[in-house]
């Protein structure tokens, strides 16, 4: 006996067409990430740091998700962990790559005294953030400053002065992509508070997963790697770290790294992986 099968009516013009669109933004943001990764990976072996380090300021100063984003507030992870480790205001605190003023802002309506500095001074809009002095230096200048005292005057100023705590701002230390820089980074800084805390966040696991590199991205890297050596650079090669046009590199940083660093400069360390990579480096005592 045959069986009469009901035709399933053809879906609607406007859901094909949402169909269409669909396919096509999957294979747009595949070639994104496709050209992004590229991208990254051939110049991050042939740029020298100073050219990384200004490569990823000017990702921020002309990205549209930092340039006027519009925050003000620390966010609730940073609020617990500021409550919990830095002193009662009104202590002095000193933010390094302070970007737009969201925390030199947010910390100063909360009675601190901060100071910071960053290399992309331009970009800071919050009315509070610029009330206080923000000097325009990148961590390559901080470390050098502190260690060596050579910089421009209002470096020197803040270098040359005490505090009660350091905050390297935001995810800023995964944008220091050579690791011997985190190190004179997070050195100069503890000799600024020997009593006090520096506190860092970073691209870690599980936030950012480890990259594995196939053969094809390998060879792309090694291409750059020629192209920086043809500019008389040696290059440095560094396995895990991301690309994007809207920060540039940041650095996927291991919990073993930060520990060895607290280790041999005597600190104490808190580190926490969720809800966003940071630590605590806490004095000896």
């Amino acid at each position: 006996m045959n069986v009469k099968q009901t035709e399933r009516p053809s879906p609607p013009f406007w859901l094909r067409a949402y169909a269409s669109y669909r396919w096509i933004h999957h294979r747009l943001e595949r070639m994104t990430w496709l050209m992004n990764t590229c991208v990254g990976d051939v110049l991050f072996g042939t740029l020298s740091p100073t050219e990384k380090d200004a490569l990823i300021s000017n990702s921020y100063c002309s990205s549209p998700h930092v340039v006027g984003s519009g925050r003000k507030q620390l966010f609730s992870w940073e609020k617990a962990w500021f409550d919990e480790v830095l002193p009662n205001a009104p202590a002095r605190i000193l933010i390094g790559a302070a970007g737009w003023g969201r925390e030199v802002g947010a910390l100063r309506r909360m009675g601190y005294d901060v100071v910071g500095f960053e290399p992309a001074v331009a970009t800071t809009q919050d009315k509070d953030a610029r009330l206080s002095r923000i000097v325009e230096a990148d961590y390559r200048d901080f470390s050098e400053c502190v260690g060596s005292g050579n910089g421009a005057a209002a470096l020197k100023e803040i270098c040359q002065q005490s505090y009660d705590a350091v905050i390297l701002g935001w995810g800023s230390l995964s944008h220091v992509c050579c690791p011997e820089e985190r190190r004179r980074v997070l050195e100069a800084a503890f000799s600024l508070v020997p009593k006090g805390v520096v506190c860092a966040s970073f691209f870690s696991p599980p936030l950012m997963p480890s990259i594995k590199r196939g053969q094809r991205r390998r060879q792309l890297f090694e291409i750059g790697r020629t192209l920086g050596k043809w500019r008389g650079m040696a290059g440095s090669l560094e396995e895990d770290f991301i690309f994007s046009p809207h920060f540039g590199f940041g650095v996927i940083i291991r919990q073993a790294e930060v520990e060895a660093v607290a280790m041999d400069c005597g600190r104490k360390l808190e580190f926490h992986s969720e809800p966003y990579p940071h630590a605590t480096f806490l004095p000896p005592n």
